[in-house]
């Protein structure tokens, strides 16, 4: 962004969206973004905010694309910090929640897990959790990779996009070196978007008693409130109860064993059990992911 309303970009000058890259057509439209004066498409320009003073748009929010967006609504929120007009998120309160929820999920019982059978080298079961009309899905796969290369991929959202095109994300605040908050948007046939903002950490699995004797890694996340990640119109803020994923190293050095508990509540007009249904369809992003890792090592 520039410190004044920028020129606008020619229509001459692209022929696709200077964000994902994809190509205008009559149909798929281009727009401007008036933070930085860019061709974008519709879909990288879906915020509307109300631009500084001196841009000369008034009090009606305008049209931003996806990265002048972040970086104005930074700017506010750093300008609220130091006016003592934003209170920052309590991380150590949200750490001890944390915390609390991951021994729960793991002390479930086995016996409350119902098979839903092996879809293509991913076992998925299901089960009711107390109170929840959502189902808590567990799926475990064996990854043809040491758990560096997996931890190095599963840890890096922005790579999703090549197994799993409808999911993007962004990092909100890097708390620490294995801490940060996270945005998500996850797209849908037919039902509206989810959005969803959530706390993650990673830690050694033997940080829990229950784990006590595992080598591996625990990645844990659950949905909180940031100042940075305002709930956004035509989206529904999907609520993260718990997303727990356990990587465990095979002694052959060469294979990691990687399960994943999910337990979100989708909220929105939307029954609980057409949303469990997409559930199950988990499987199919851990197995899309395990084929990235294992091509790329082949490669």
């Amino acid at each position: 962004m520039t410190g004044s309303r920028p020129a606008w970009q020619a229509n001459s000058e692209s022929n696709s969206c200077e964000k994902c890259r994809r190509h205008f057509t009559l149909v798929y439209r281009r727009h401007h973004c008036r933070g930085c004066g860019k061709v974008v498409c519709d879909k990288c320009s879906e915020h509307r905010v109300v631009l500084p003073e001196n841009y000369n748009y008034g009090p009606n929010k305008q049209r931003v694309c996806d990265t002048c967006y972040v970086t104005l609504v930074a700017i506010e929120y750093q300008v609220g910090l130091e006016q003592g007009k934003v209170v920052p998120p309590d991380y150590a309160a949200i750490r001890a929640e944390l915390l609390e929820r991951v021994k729960t999920y793991l002390s479930l019982s086995e016996s409350g897990w119902g098979s839903e059978g092996d879809a293509n080298g991913v076992k998925v079961w299901v089960r009711t959790i107390e109170g929840s009309q959502v189902s808590c899905i567990r799926s475990k796969l064996l990854i043809k990779a040491p758990i560096k290369k997996v931890m190095e991929v599963y840890s890096n959202m922005e790579v999703w996009k090549n197994w799993n095109p409808y999911v993007s994300s962004r990092t909100i605040e890097q708390i620490d070196p294995t801490s940060k908050v996270m945005s998500a948007v996850y797209e849908f046939p037919v039902i509206d978007k989810r959005g969803s903002c959530f706390y993650t950490s990673i830690m050694e699995s033997s940080t829990f008693e229950s784990l006590k004797d595992a080598k591996g890694l625990t990645v844990a996340a659950i949905s909180v409130d940031h100042p940075l990640c305002p709930i956004e119109s035509g989206m529904v803020r999907s609520d993260m109860l718990m997303s727990l994923s356990l990587l465990e190293p095979v002694d052959d050095g060469i294979h990691t064993h990687f399960t994943s508990i999910v337990h979100s509540d989708p909220r929105g007009l939307l029954p609980p059990f057409v949303f469990n249904a997409f559930l199950t369809r988990g499987a199919d992003h851990l197995r899309g992911m395990a084929k990235y890792i294992e091509a790329k090592l082949q490669s």
